[in-house]
Order: structure tokens, then C-alpha cells, then sequence
């Protein structure tokens, strides 16, 4: 592994993390994936995804999203149409690799990074396929089925409130992330492990971010005009993104797809143990199969 630098719009530098293949790159170079990251993560958890499919002979690109990490931004703004700019920058600085085959690049993402890598998918042409893990088509959606109706409604008041206060006062309140997020017990725990793990992780965010969150349509991408294959898996029992969530988004896309469900385990449980290796399983299969030439 190798840490690169290149810069997103508006000449934003970005951190990441590339994994290549043992040995020489083949005529033509490897095919490559860049990895979308989960909301307020770090390139270090991908670590493992990195290294096992860089042991099946692709070239992963994981960038840190400016803002978080080691890249460059305001910390915390998590403005998701942004973090798009930032994936398809990390696309254009894969295709200047020599040792990638700039015809086979696909997007990757967990959770955020789904709804990231499908909407990159439907704005850019280049990737030959988009795989999104426990992913969501629907920002609103995705933080309305974490609440009550009661709590939905006193949440949509704070942003209405702060609304006004960032046109009347230019600022938006500081928060910590589960307030938006409002984890369960199973993404309570992971969470602070990571980040005992990797205390650069923690950050605090601001209700403007959630607003964005809510703002964004993934899902109103698809179907692809340009038939990009897209692949969707998901955990059985997630509680934090539903399995509607890639439901809907299988159903709009147009062919070729595939909806997997993966039973019995949470949203966090696809990055360990025999489910993570079941979806890297998945996903090379879907991609010797998709994209245009097999690795």
C-alpha cells in the first residue's frame, strides 16, 4: 500500500490509500476499483478491503473525503454532492496511472459510500460498473425509518430553526454526527471501537450537513442512461439502512443488475468475518462477469 495525493474541485487536495497486485501489471494494466468510504470514515477501515481485492488482481484507490482524514476541506462539512466531485476526481487520477487500465474502473461504496458510488455512477460516464454496499437511494428516507414519527417531526423542526439562523446569522450549529444518525446498540458499539482504533476518526458536524443528507436523491440517477452495471448487497437485519433502501435502488436500475441479500447480520457485520469475505466474493464475481474484461 502507498499513500497518493491529487486534488478535487475546487483545488481541494485529497489523501489515499492505494493497493496494487503483487507482482508486474499485465499488458493493458489492472482493473481498478475506487472505494466510496461510509459516512465520517476514514481510509484506514478499508484497509482490509483494499488488501483482499488487491489480492484478487485489481488496483483499489481509497481517498479520504475532504473534510475528514488526512485530506484537506473544513472539517466535518459533510455535503455528500461534494464528496461525488471527490470520487470523480479520484476516478480521473486513476485513469493518469500507467499501471491501470483506465477502461476498467469501477466505484465501490459502504453505506454513505453506496449512495456516493451510485450517484458518481449516473453523473459519469466512466465507470464500468457501480457496486453499492448497504447503501441508500434516499437521504429522507434513510434518517426517517431511524425515527419515530415524533422524532422525525421534532428533528425536521431543528432544521427548519436552523435555517433561519444560518440566513440571519451565517452559522449552522455544531452537533455530534448521531444526532443525525441516531445509531443502534450493534453501530453504537462499532463505532466506538474504530474510533479507539483510530482517534482521527471522531469529528463533530453541523445541522447544515444534515440537511444535505436529507437533499440527497441517489436513486433519481437510475436507471443509467448509459447501462453501467450496478450491483447491490445488503445485510438482512440492518437497522440503519434498510433493506428497502437497495431494494428501491435495484428496481429503478435498468439492466444489468443484481440485488443481493446477505441474512441475518447488521450493517456493520459486511467489514469482518465470513459475511465480509462472502461480499468480497460477490463483488468479484460481479465484476469478472460486468465489467469489460475479466482480471
Amino acid at each position: 500500500m502507498s499513500t497518493v495525493r491529487f486534488f478535487s474541485t475546487p483545488g481541494i487536495e485529497l489523501v489515499a490509500d492505494l493497493y496494487l497486485p503483487s507482482g508486474q501489471a499485465p499488458a493493458g494494466g489492472y482493473p481498478a476499483i475506487v472505494a466510496c468510504l461510509g459516512w465520517g470514515s476514514v481510509k484506514e477501515l478499508m484497509r482490509t478491503w483494499g488488501e483482499a481485492l488487491a489480492g484478487r488482481g485489481y488496483a483499489v484507490l481509497v481517498p479520504d473525503y475532504r473534510g475528514f482524514g488526512a485530506s484537506d476541506g473544513e472539517r466535518g462539512r459533510c455535503f455528500p454532492e461534494e464528496h461525488v466531485d471527490d470520487i470523480r476526481g479520484a476516478v480521473t487520477f486513476l485513469t493518469e496511472r500507467g499501471e491501470v487500465d483506465s477502461d476498467r474502473i469501477a466505484l465501490l461504496g459502504v453505506s454513505y459510500g453506496g449512495a456516493i458510488a451510485v450517484t458518481a455512477g449516473g453523473l459519469d460516464d466512466r465507470p464500468g460498473a457501480v457496486i453499492s454496499v448497504v447503501g441508500y437511494g434516499s437521504g429522507e428516507r434513510h434518517l426517517r425509518a431511524v425515527r419515530t414519527p415524533s422524532e422525525w417531526e421534532q428533528f425536521r423542526a431543528r432544521l427548519h430553526g436552523d435555517r433561519r439562523t444560518r440566513v440571519l446569522q451565517g452559522r449552522s450549529q455544531e452537533i455530534d454526527p448521531d444526532e443525525i444518525l441516531m445509531r443502534d446498540a450493534e453501530a453504537r458499539a462499532w463505532r466506538d471501537r474504530v474510533e479507539r482504533e483510530f482517534p482521527h476518526m471522531a469529528f463533530r458536524t453541523t445541522l447544515e450537513s444534515a440537511q444535505k443528507m436529507i437533499d440527497f436523491v441517489p436513486e433519481r440517477h437510475l436507471p443509467y442512461p448509459s447501462h453501467t452495471p450496478v450491483l447491490f448487497i445488503h445485510a438482512g437485519a440492518d437497522r440503519m439502512v434498510p433493506v428497502e433502501e437497495s431494494r428501491s435502488m435495484w428496481q429503478r436500475a435498468g439492466e444489468p443488475k443484481e440485488l443481493i441479500v446477505i441474512p441475518d447480520i447488521g450493517h456493520h457485520e459486511v467489514h469482518s468475518g465470513e459475511p465480509f469475505e462472502r461480499t468480497i466474493r460477490h463483488i468479484d464475481e460481479w465484476l469478472i462477469a460486468h465489467m469489460t474484461t475479466s482480471p
